[in-house]
């Protein structure tokens, strides 16, 4: 059975800024790799390399504001938890603007 999870654009933006890639990817059965070009194709900035090791060790770190899109925003994607699952499977289920 395929378990769906449904996220907007500004929620994936607060779990990549909370969760290191590679956790998170696995919580949505997708490579971290495969996480970063659905970031990348929704302007979701994500940590720098580096960021997780600073932040534990105390040192200042900055978080990258989300841009405002007004042209390109998604209203949720949908994502399979399923082990076999590819990047591939994940779909925009809605655009609109902002």
């Amino acid at each position: 059975m395929t378990e769906k999870t449904i996220l907007s654009r500004k929620e994936l933006y607060k779990k990549v800024w909370t969760t290191p890639m590679i956790h998170l990817a696995k919580e949505f059965g997708i490579s971290d790799r495969g996480l970063a070009k659905i970031c990348q194709r929704y302007d979701i900035p994500r940590p720098r390399l580096g960021y997780w090791a600073k932040l534990e060790h105390g040192k200042k770190v900055s978080k990258v504001p989300s841009p405002k899109i007004l042209s390109r925003t998604i209203n949720g994607l949908r994502t399979s938890t399923e082990k076999s699952t590819t990047s591939s499977t994940m779909k925009t289920l809605a655009k609109e603007e902002q």
